[in-house]
């Protein structure tokens, strides 16, 4: 009877784990989706970047055409995936603006 009693409690538990496990991991899912963005809005941010920067360095033709490069490269990495992480994104955008500004 004794064993009985601890093996309800031992299930309960251990059910109450699992359920605890899969609340978690469906709000961490939840939260990465919400992180990612589809291809045509990654891909509209890049030439709002790209538009910006022409205009800014309008007539430095040198940086203008290492910022084409360089965005190419990045659309094309975008283009590949359905969707995209837009913190990912942001960072590669940083990393071009640092590139050529430096």
């Amino acid at each position: 009877m004794h064993y009985n009693n601890i093996n309800k409690k031992v299930i309960i538990f251990l059910i109450l784990g699992f359920v605890a496990f899969l609340t978690l991991l469906i709000l961490y899912i939840n939260f990465e989706q919400k992180r990612l963005i589809d291809k045509k809005q990654a891909l509209n941010k890049i030439e709002v970047f790209e538009k910006k920067m022409l205009e800014k360095y309008n007539g430095n033709h040198e940086i203008q055409n290492s910022y084409k490069n360089q965005i190419a490269s990045l659309k094309e990495a975008v283009s590949k995936n359905e969707q995209y992480s837009q913190d990912k994104l942001e960072q590669k955008i940083e990393e071009i603006k640092n590139k050529i500004t430096k």
